[in-house]
């Protein structure tokens, strides 16, 4: 059998979903960061898919879905201090996470 080489552990490469996690809920904690996002910007109710990968990797390496959560809202408020216009993105939030 082939083996498939491992990715790094960092946010752009996933390596998989974690040991404890199974697809239903690795879906169920995605939905409950995409509903956030779009509750929190408005608009679109859907995701990037750059945003997506990146939100595929922090739950594949355990990141809380609470530090998503208020990633996501410290962005939302540091951009409304700065009125800016563009669209809030995960990639956006990256640096709070």
């Amino acid at each position: 059998m082939i083996e498939r080489p491992r990715k790094g552990r960092n946010m752009t490469e996933p390596t998989g979903p974690l040991p404890g996690v199974d697809a239903d809920q690795h879906s169920v904690l995605a939905e409950e960061v995409r509903a956030y996002l779009v509750s929190v910007r408005g608009g679109a109710p859907f995701l990037s898919s750059a945003d997506g990968r990146l939100l595929v990797g922090w739950i594949d390496q355990g990141v809380p879905i609470a530090a998503v959560l208020s990633a996501i809202e410290r962005t939302a408020r540091r951009r409304a201090g700065r009125r800016m216009r563009t669209r809030l993105t995960l990639r956006a939030c990256k640096g709070e996470v």
